[in-house]
């Protein structure tokens, strides 16, 4: 488990000071040293982790189950498959392979399908091939567990609380518009403007105007009535 734990920086030159300046029977710097040792100790990893993925699954039709496997002497535990049990929810129990991934030693990866709804549990027992009793009670036992909840038809009902920011940020985007109730009465006319199925852009050059030709032609036909009139033609 080298490196898998956790560290920490005692940024001074010692801790016995704080008890120097206390009471005799102050046990604050015994406290501190027995929660620090115990937050350094009690994160690393064990020998097994089952993961399943989020404890509430909605309209899901399968679950993908991970698991890390590691030896006695924490190396990648090597095997041709894993073994799990699925608990569904009448508490019948089914078997699931897992099979090695090849670019990861020591991790298995195994898809079950569920064809009802309610709470499932899986679990993973490593059976460690040696019999060294000394090792084992050290390290633990290598078995874990994990559970998901199972939900069908609430996807669409999950958090339905307004979420203005996000709206908010989606019109800014994409271009459009944001209306609270407050405002909605001149939703018709923005749909109307603003609706690209009735509303086209096309960008055309300013010489193929119609309205130039016509000014044109104007101003041409008024010419020629100022000729006619002056006699100049």
């Amino acid at each position: 488990r080298y490196g898998k734990g956790r560290g920490f920086v005692l940024a001074t030159s010692g801790t016995w000071r704080w008890q120097m300046s206390l009471p005799s029977d102050d046990q604050r710097h015994e406290v501190f040293w027995e929660n620090l040792l115990t937050e350094l100790s009690s994160r690393a990893p064990s020998r097994l982790t089952v993961d399943a993925g989020p404890h509430v699954q909605r309209d899901q039709d399968f679950v993908t189950v991970k698991v890390v496997a590691l030896a006695a002497d924490f190396t990648p535990h090597i095997a041709n498959e894993l073994s799990a049990s699925v608990t569904r929810p009448n508490g019948s129990v089914v078997e699931l392979t897992l099979l090695p991934d090849l670019n990861h030693p020591g991790h298995y990866v195994g898809s079950y399908d569920y064809d009802s709804t309610g709470a499932h549990a899986v679990s993973v027992e490593l059976e460690d091939p040696t019999d060294d009793l000394e090792v084992n009670v050290h390290q633990g036992a290598a078995t874990d567990s994990a559970w998901w909840m199972v939900e069908s038809g609430s996807a669409e009902y999950f958090s339905p609380e307004l979420q203005a920011a996000v709206l908010q940020r989606v019109a800014e985007e994409t271009n459009a518009s944001y209306r609270t109730l407050a405002d909605i009465s001149g939703l018709p006319a923005a749909l109307v403007s603003r609706n690209n199925a009735l509303t086209r852009q096309s960008e055309l050059p300013l010489w193929n105007m119609p309205f130039l030709f016509l000014l044109l032609l104007l101003g041409k036909g008024l010419e020629w009535l100022l000729r006619l009139r002056w006699k100049r033609l």
